[in-house]
Formats: C-alpha cells, structure tokens, sequence
C-alpha cells in the first residue's frame, strides 16, 4: 500500500521555519489530511509517537510520503522504543463506549496501544442506544456501558461473555452553570427556576436516571420538570450547558474541564451508584485481543487514569 505525498501530521511541534502555507500549525492523534488517515498502522504510529512524547516530554514532528506500510510499522516500533516486533500487525478493535467516557476513553488509548500493539476505534452513544445496536448485531468487540444491568443482560441473552467483565468505573453526578463565574450549591436547585436544565434522557442513559433520581429525593422534580432539556446522550447535555442553550445542566463530572468551579458535586446518596461494567461481545471476531483489552482496563495502571478523570474506582474481588 503507498500513501498519498499530502499526509502530513506535526505532533507536539510547531512547523518548521521554511514549512510552506499549507503545512498545518498543529494537530494531535490525527493527520491534518490524506485519505488513508484511518489505516490502522498510521494511528498506531501517531499513538506511539504520542505516548513517548508524553513519558519524554520531547518533541517530535512526524512527516509521512510515500512511505510502505512496514516502514511505518517499523518506524513506530522504534519509536515506542519498547514494542517488540513479534507482535506483528495488531488487531483494531470496536468498542462501544458510553457517552460519560468518551474523554477517558481516549486518554487510555496511547497507554493501551503502546502496551499491545493494538489500535481502538470507538464508538460513543448512551448505553440504551449502544445496548440496541449489540442486540441487532453491530459488529463490536467489546461494551463500555455506563450501568452494570445491561452488560449483565448482554450476558444473559448470549450477547456478550461471562468472562472477562468488570466494573472499571464508579460515576459522579455534578450540577453546572453554563456561566463559568456563577457559584453553584445546593441553593442553586432549589431557587425558583429562571431558566432550563438539561439532563440525559433517562430513559437510556444512566446518568440521566440518576439525575431524575437526584431531582426526586430533593423534591424538585415536579418544580423542575417543565424546564428540562433532554440530550439523547449526557454529552449532548453536557453540550446544551457548555453552548449556553441550557443554564445549567446535570452532567458527568469527568465532563467537568480541569480547575471548573463553577459546579457543585451532588451527593452519591441522592441517586443510585453509577457503576459502569466492562464485557467482551461473543459475536467478536478478536476474542482475545478484545479480552485483553478488558483486562488492561480493569487493571491498576488503567484505574490511575480514570481516577484521575473525577471517576472512583469500585472496590474489585
């Protein structure tokens, strides 16, 4: 296979003085073009590059021209620096991923390509929507929901394996103002409402039956309720807060931006816990490579990543 001259990608790096006008200034886990930019051994190569120039706190540029897919391959194992070329070319797997770790999710894939080899390609919707798609025979190999009920229905119904499966997560419901200056408590609920709230449907998404359930034990529901806005998922209402066309919003906290204060943590009494389960879908293809994946997720090197996204960490047998 040979790659078009126009692919291009700078990671970490400004372009070079005598880079021409149509050179990108920037770009990360991506090409800026070329058609071939999903190929599986030029995201492997972009991962790896990113992963060293995160542990070094180097720089690098990257320039591909008509290079093959083995010196690629090859450049990225040396790369890495501790890739061993045994392991051949890599699996690429699906996964589905509810919509709450999305950000997370993407931070644990440099960790996890640069351990395996293997590449990622996700796919994130609400855990209802996502469960829908496996019953009807999406091609994935493995489901990251944001409840443990529909991985464990997954298993009952053959749809996913008994093992390995896990609960890599425990998420926290955080309330939010649209306006990043704006103090919020607990006060900021219960004052007569001067505009929406946007929550996820919680009719599919975990997080917004936990925001329902929050709503009721604080006896705001009935108050709330004619302001509401629904997003099909929490990152599109989490997006209805961030774009101001809701005033506050019942969101993740790992959607939160780094040093945010302009939230307030809900307490985990008010909603049941978000515990968010981890399993391999039968119908795979690459059974191991999708175990293996699981397992890198529920281990301790993947738990420090997620708790550092405002997740907690479930206590494990």
């Amino acid at each position: 296979m040979q790659f078009t001259p126009d692919i291009l990608c700078f990671l970490h790096s400004q372009p070079p003085a005598n880079a021409n006008s149509g050179h990108p200034k920037r770009c990360d886990f991506g090409f800026a073009r070329g058609s071939q930019r999903n190929h599986p051994l030029l995201q492997y190569l972009l991962i790896s590059v990113e992963a060293v120039s995160l542990k070094n706190a180097k720089r690098y540029t990257v320039i591909l021209t008509q290079a093959s897919a083995r010196i690629i391959l090859a450049a990225a194992i040396l790369i890495s620096g501790g890739l061993s070329a045994q392991k051949g070319y890599a699996a690429s797997l699906r996964v589905a991923v509810a919509s709450n770790f999305q950000s997370t999710a993407k931070r644990l894939t440099a960790q996890y390509t640069v351990q395996t080899g293997n590449t990622i390609r996700f796919s994130f919707a609400s855990t209802g929507t996502l469960y829908t798609q496996i019953a009807q025979g999406a091609p994935y190999d493995v489901f990251l929901a944001a409840d443990t009920q529909r991985p464990q229905k997954a298993i009952e119904q053959g749809l996913a394996l008994s093992s390995p499966s896990c609960t890599y997560a425990q998420g926290t419901l955080a309330l939010v103002s649209s306006d990043p200056e704006t103090k919020v408590t607990a006060q900021t609920l219960r004052n007569a409402p001067s505009g929406r709230l946007a929550i996820a449907n919680p009719q599919t998404a975990p997080y917004g039956r936990a925001a329902k359930q929050a709503l009721q034990a604080l006896q705001l529901w009935q108050l709330w309720q004619p302001h509401l806005v629904r997003g099909n998922n929490i990152a599109q209402a989490y997006q209805f807060v961030a774009t101001g066309n809701a005033e506050l919003g019942l969101v993740a906290a790992s959607q939160l931006p780094t040093n945010a204060k302009n939230h307030w943590l809900l307490p985990p009494a008010l909603y049941d816990p978000i515990l968010q389960g981890a399993v391999v879908i039968s119908t795979s293809q690459q059974q191991e490579a999708a175990k293996a994946f699981v397992e890198f997720l529920c281990s301790r090197d993947a738990a420090k990543t997620i708790a550092s996204q405002n997740y907690m960490i479930p206590q494990r047998p």
